[in-house]
């Protein structure tokens, strides 16, 4: 499979080589260095909770912490 530069609802698009038809290919770029949000530090979660104004008490972050825990 090729992946195309092209997009359609903001999807990658993937084909078979023999139907690339001279469409500008993107190069596989891993996300293997993209940290998973689940594994951010206490300390960065309360930072984005400040920016994001909201409040950083316990039961708040508690709440943030186990919607990072559930994300795929």
């Amino acid at each position: 499979m090729v992946r195309l530069k092209d997009r359609r609802n903001k999807q990658e698009l993937y084909v078979v080589p023999d139907y690339v038809n001279g469409r500008k290919e993107s190069p596989y770029n891993p996300r293997l260095n993209r940290k998973h949000p689940k594994f951010y530090a206490d300390a960065t979660v309360l930072k984005a909770m400040e920016e994001a104004n909201l409040r950083t008490d316990r039961e708040t972050y508690n709440s943030i912490r186990k919607f990072l825990e559930a994300l795929p």
